[in-house]
């Protein structure tokens, strides 16, 4: 997630504790109204059109003429049950696109692409957007807490199965290892494999009904054997997760889903040479092969005999009898029973009020949204899966239309910034109904664990949102989703002694209740340990992004890690929990530049905001009266410039009439033993909170006295800083001293540049021993064993 967390399970973060803060618990009646969207979210409402929709296009392929028996089906609905698996009618599978963040691709905006600043008007210019913002932010998929998630929030719809989209993927020997495309085929792989470790890790932390998982893969023309390794790139994965992969109507093997090209499956289906794989349960896939493969093409639903092999995906074939409606496909499983099916939140190539050729989220007819309609006859058919697309596909693409043109013109159903829960509660009621499921509001809230003035609640009944307030009024609170890596920041409360919190899901709201703080807490201790310990000789970027963000390509040179311009700009150590450590960071630059223009050095950032994603670094700032006021070091923290036998150690302060409201002090200080950068250097970082300090092959450079805590605000950041800062030499002598100081108390270190190089030999962080109580932090000074 944009803000990254550790993960932190609803039953393991009471073990984690050695004493937690005390809850006692009394409920309060509360109102229970349905659930529609965020806080400030826009109107969404789904409004009925009573525009003409323009006349239904013909069938653009000509039907199989073979024919076949009439399907069993499963015949009337029984009456409303409690949600279950036992219950459920048919598995619901997700199309999910899993390329999503920087350490997969090259996407402008943190590896997405900007938003579109006409949304949520249809796109007019040319060029990839994104039509909406994910609350998660632009989140990377390599992150488990991502992944947690988004399984926690598909598990509340009713989904039990994940189709992940490697449809782009090939195998992984195709490309060049470093560049970018290998970077984004491995960034898919390794993407995949985190939402199934994370999927098992779940499980055995006692969730229930983890949706099983997945792929989709591609078939490049008839390229045979590239397929072949792909398929067995894709089995290694398969077999590391047995129990967490789909099986598609209670096949003994996994399955899989291969994307090919039109012609080729044409040719396919005549000379009956499919591809195959004795290890996999296979299906191949593509738009309109319900119209081109079905026996009949003359109802309102149309089979497609088991001997094509077809998994659906896109079958706009509008009614031309019933505005708003459409002929629904289904395949034939070998049990001859209906196999799948598909409903899409919104769909190109469908009926249109707007002229813009899609059938977009929340244009409803009959009283009924896009998704609805296209799973009208789901009911009637019964199939053994529902293909649902699709769930963060939000994207504006002038020149493809079908790829989507706005934000509602586009697939995605996952909870955004702009629609809240609106198009997510409209698949969950359905879904709901699909499975003749009651829809109930979250029981009280429970509090399960507590850790750092936050408070994680039972999620069995799948709370979605959650509010606070000081009164059962809670005319002062404001509707914010539950992130359940995270917890509930309760802290604003703390000092009260109580809060009251309900919830909501997409069926109302809980009842009230009110939380008590007993004045027993007692302190919980992190112990002393190394946390990394990264020496970059044989290092890959799977590995390195389980303790660092990356921001572009690197090399391996020489055993040690290269960043140089354009490329290799960034790596950030990530994690936000990141307070009373110290960092061994032995590396070396080149000298671009003159001594004072911090601008075209590398740099070893300290204290950036955890906030910050590590494309975030890349802010504008004013340094230390350059000609070239730009750095790669963000907007808050301490810097220290490397350049040739100095390091110049700045101070991050707040300046009116800047355009950032932000500058940089700075005090140079010289290697010793005439130690340069020239060659490596280990730069040993001590970040005790209130003071940091800063060593040169064990020779202390200077001492950093942070104090006089309060709000701070500039352009780029508000918070709250050490807004007075005091620079001493190694003798103790005062070297430069600066007020309004914009040094968040805890953050993240990183070593960027720009227009430089650098090199990285060996990165350690060590972790000192701390205790929290109350929320307040306190370092136990006599472990620190410096």
């Amino acid at each position: 997630m944009k803000n990254k967390r550790r993960a932190w399970s609803v039953i393991g973060i009471c073990l984690f504790l050695v004493r937690s803060v005390c809850f006692l618990i009394g409920c309060q009646g509360g109102s229970q109204n349905p659930s529609d969207t965020t806080e400030e979210a826009e109107d969404t409402s789904l409004q009925e059109t009573d525009t003409e929709a323009p006349t239904a296009g013909a069938d653009q392929t000509t039907p199989d003429p073979e024919q076949t028996e009439e399907p069993e089906t499963e015949g009337t609905p029984s009456a409303d049950q409690e949600r279950s698996e036992e219950s459920r009618r048919m598995d619901m599978i997700v199309w999910y696109d899993i390329d999503n963040g920087q350490s997969t691709n090259s996407r402008p905006d943190n590896g997405w692409y900007y938003l579109y600043d006409e949304t949520p008007g249809i796109i007019t210019q040319n060029g990839h957007f994104r039509s909406a913002n994910p609350l998660l932010g632009t989140y990377d998929q390599a992150d488990p807490e991502t992944a947690r998630q988004h399984l926690y929030w598909l598990r509340a719809a009713g989904i039990n199965a994940i189709l992940c989209d490697l449809t782009n993927y090939d195998t992984l020997d195709a490309h060049e290892e470093g560049s970018d495309i290998h970077r984004y085929h491995s960034g898919l792989l390794r993407n995949t494999r985190v939402l199934l470790e994370t999927a098992k890790a779940m499980k055995a932390e006692g969730v229930s009904e983890v949706p099983k998982i997945f792929v989709s893969v591609r078939m490049f023309g008839d390229n045979r054997v590239n397929l072949g390794k792909v398929l067995d790139e894709i089995y290694v994965l398969y077999s590391e997760f047995p129990d967490e992969i789909y099986h598609l109507n209670g096949s003994d093997k996994p399955f899989i889903d291969v994307f090919i090209d039109h012609v080729v499956m044409n040719d396919i289906v005549e000379k009956n040479t499919y591809p195959e794989d004795e290890r996999y349960d296979m299906r191949f896939t593509n738009g309109n092969f319900g119209p081109g493969f079905a026996t009949d093409n003359t109802g309102t639903t149309a089979g497609i005999p088991y001997d094509k092999q077809t998994f659906l995906f896109w079958d706009p074939v509008q009614l031309p009898n019933k505005q708003g409606f459409y002929r629904s496909f289904y395949t034939i499983g070998a049990d001859r029973k209906p196999e799948m099916m598909t409903g899409w939140v919104s769909l190109y190539g469908g009926w249109s009020s707007d002229g813009s050729q899609w059938d977009y989220l929340t244009q409803t007819y009959e009283g009924m949204t896009c998704f609805e309609r296209t799973t009208v006859d789901v009911e009637t058919v019964m199939p053994s899966a529902l293909l649902i697309c699709r769930f963060n596909y939000a994207l504006c693409w002038k020149e493809q239309i079908q790829e989507g043109l706005g934000r509602y013109h586009s697939g995605h159903f996952e909870p955004c910034e702009e629609l809240g829960f609106t198009i997510f509660d409209n698949v969950t009621k359905r879904l709901y109904d699909l499975n003749n499921w009651i829809g109930k509001v979250p029981a009280a809230p429970t509090v399960v664990g507590v850790k750092n003035n936050h408070l994680f609640l039972d999620t069995a009944t799948y709370p979605l949102e959650y509010m606070l307030s000081a009164t059962d009024s809670f005319t002062d609170g404001e509707w914010t989703y539950i992130n359940i890596n995270d917890g509930i920041d309760y802290s604003a409360y703390a000092a009260s002694g109580e809060v009251w919190i309900k919830t909501r899901n997409t069926f109302g709201e809980s009842e009230a209740v009110k939380l008590t703080v007993q004045d027993t807490a007692e302190a919980t201790r992190v112990e002393a340990a190394t946390l990394v310990d990264e020496s970059f000789d044989n290092w890959t970027v799977a590995e390195l992004t389980d303790h660092f963000a990356l921001d572009g390509n690197f090399t391996n040179d020489n055993g040690s890690l290269r960043g140089e311009w354009i490329e290799g700009r960034a790596i950030r150590y990530d994690n936000v929990d990141l307070r009373f450590y110290s960092a061994d960071i032995t590396m070396k630059a080149k000298d671009r530049t003159s001594a004072h223009e911090e601008a075209y050095k590398s740099t070893i950032a300290l204290r950036l905001d955890p906030a910050y994603s590590i494309g975030d670094l890349k802010i504008y700032e004013s340094d230390n009266g350059d000609g070239d006021p730009t750095s790669y070091l963000g907007a808050t923290g301490i810097g220290l410039y490397t350049y040739k036998n100095t390091l110049e150690v700045t101070v991050h302060v707040k300046e009116d009439g800047r355009q950032f409201g932000c500058r940089s002090l700075a005090y140079s200080f010289t290697l010793p033993n005439e130690l340069s950068f020239d060659d490596f250097v280990k730069i040993t970082v001590t970040d005790l909170g209130d003071r940091i300090l800063v060593h040169a092959e064990g020779t202390l450079l200077c001492t950093i006295l942070l104090s006089d805590v309060g709000e701070m605000s500039t352009n780029m950041w508000t918070g709250i800083s050490y807004r007075h800062a005091e620079i001493r030499d190694a003798s103790g002598a005062t070297v430069l001293t600066a007020d309004n100081c914009i040094v968040p108390l805890e953050g993240n270190f990183a070593v960027t540049e720009r227009a430089n190089t650098f090199w990285i030999d060996h990165i350690t962080v060590r972790q000192h021993a701390y205790e929290i109580l109350r929320g307040e932090y306190t370092l136990l000074e006599d472990e620190l064993g410096l």
